[in-house]
């Protein structure tokens, strides 16, 4: 079983955004797994500290969505 250690800020990082990033997803009709929401969410951390606004967030999310189901 992998086990994945996070520090406080990554853990307080992702419950900021997967939310919003689960909200997204199910508007998108995804069925990722938690892990992989969660994985998507870490992924996409760097451009979503620059997002200035929900929907800019959302479409952060929508396209490391689209990149992911990719490889």
């Amino acid at each position: 079983m992998e086990q994945q250690y996070v520090n406080d800020e990554q853990q307080r990082t992702l419950e900021c955004w997967l939310p919003l990033a689960q909200d997204t997803l199910r508007r998108l009709g995804s069925n990722l797994s938690a892990h992989d929401i969660e994985r998507l969410v870490v992924q996409a951390v760097p451009a979503l500290a620059q997002a200035s606004t929900i929907l800019a967030a959302r479409t952060i999310i929508w396209l490391t969505y689209q990149h992911m189901q990719e490889h």
